[in-house]
């Protein structure tokens, strides 16, 4: 999955990176469907990858903060 400018999600091989192409991230989270906390990182560099491949299959909730907002998707890990 891709993060584009507008913090849309664009879905491609979700099964081992996630390339971060916003320009300022204040905090990336990635929970479960239960709302557990798997990955978070404050001031993601926008070149460097979330990598997910270690997770398990499911379903898991990416939230992104930015400067000016929130934003939360759901996506499936294969």
């Amino acid at each position: 999955m891709t993060i584009t400018q507008t913090a849309n999600l664009k879905p491609n091989d979700n099964s081992g990176t996630a390339p971060n192409e916003i320009e300022t991230l204040n905090s990336v989270k990635i929970s479960d469907l239960t709302r557990k906390i798997i990955f978070q990182q404050n001031n993601l560099h926008p070149n460097n990858p979330i990598d997910i491949s270690k997770y398990k299959t499911g379903v898991y909730i990416l939230t992104v903060q930015t400067l000016e907002n929130v934003y939360s998707v759901k996506f499936i890990k294969d």
